[in-house]
């Protein structure tokens, strides 16, 4: 290219408006912006932790209520991705110790249910209460104490005696 060709080119020139020019400057936070950043991460961290509080107030009663299934009760609480995640986040909030004291305070002692039972054998009633739903009474109460821990040693026999009136 000689130097009559590099005059000859003319500089492209851009739209009215459009202005060319970069700034190689990053645009900074003022200290304003910074705070409000912080403090919405401050709400969001709060309300995470409200949330997650709620859940373990309600957990206890959900876990009886749905029979001792954890996965159920954290699904009817809370809207989980996948059920796998309710088993998962289910088990967390079993193992939690607070959460044990409360599950185990909402369940009847022992005196209690031996008082319930009196009254269900005494109780007049039009049909005979079977041998099964006898039978899962029993097996749901000890569960429910912990003195039935898994499948293996669900095979437990239970001696249901009474008087057939």
């Amino acid at each position: 290219m000689n130097d009559n060709e590099k005059e000859s080119i003319s500089p492209i020139t851009p739209p009215e408006g459009f202005t060319t020019k970069v700034s190689a400057k990053t645009p900074v936070d003022t200290e304003k912006e910074i705070k409000r950043k912080a403090e919405r991460v401050r709400a969001q961290k709060r309300q995470i932790k409200y949330q997650q509080w709620l859940l373990e107030r309600q957990f206890p009663k959900a876990y009886i209520e749905n029979g001792l299934n954890a996965t159920k009760a954290y699904m009817e609480l809370k809207a989980p991705k996948s059920y796998k995640t309710a088993t998962v986040e289910g088990s967390k909030l079993i193992a939690q110790p607070n959460i044990k004291r409360a599950i185990e305070d909402l369940l009847p002692k022992e005196e209690e249910t031996m008082r319930i039972l009196s009254d269900v054998y005494a109780a007049p009633r039009e049909k005979e209460l079977s041998y099964k739903e006898l039978h899962k009474f029993w097996e749901t109460d000890l569960k429910l104490r912990g003195k039935l821990k898994d499948k293996a040693q669900n095979e437990v026999n239970i001696g249901i005696f009474g008087s057939n009136q």
